[in-house]
């Protein structure tokens, strides 16, 4: 790939405080990026969430459809099991899903 300069890039990242943590920089959040072991803080319309992180016991609802609703029990790659409320467990596509009812860190 031949990149030049003026070139708009996407970098993957990994979220590591959604928000300064000393609440000094509101709308900036700190990333590592993948395969570096510095952070850096990024404005947060600088970015674009790629792959939401689950792990269990986090509250789900799916992304066009709230009324579905449920807990996550298990993930693996790009994939979350989830138990509905409704009374049945699903493989749902973690980008199909938000969280919520989640504390903020």
């Amino acid at each position: 790939m031949n990149m030049r300069k003026g070139d708009i890039i996407t970098v993957k990242a990994t979220v590591i405080y959604p928000n300064d943590p000393k609440g000094a920089v509101p709308e900036k959040i700190c990333v590592r990026p993948f395969g570096h072991h510095s952070e850096i803080y990024v404005n947060l319309d600088a970015t674009v969430l790629m792959l939401p992180f689950f792990v269990m016991g986090d509250r789900v609802r799916k992304r066009y459809k709230p009324e579905i609703t449920g807990t996550v029990v298990a993930t693996f790659d790009d994939d979350c099991w989830v138990d509905l409320d409704r009374g049945n467990r699903r493989t749902i596509p973690a980008t199909d899903l938000e969280a919520y009812d989640v504390a903020p860190l």
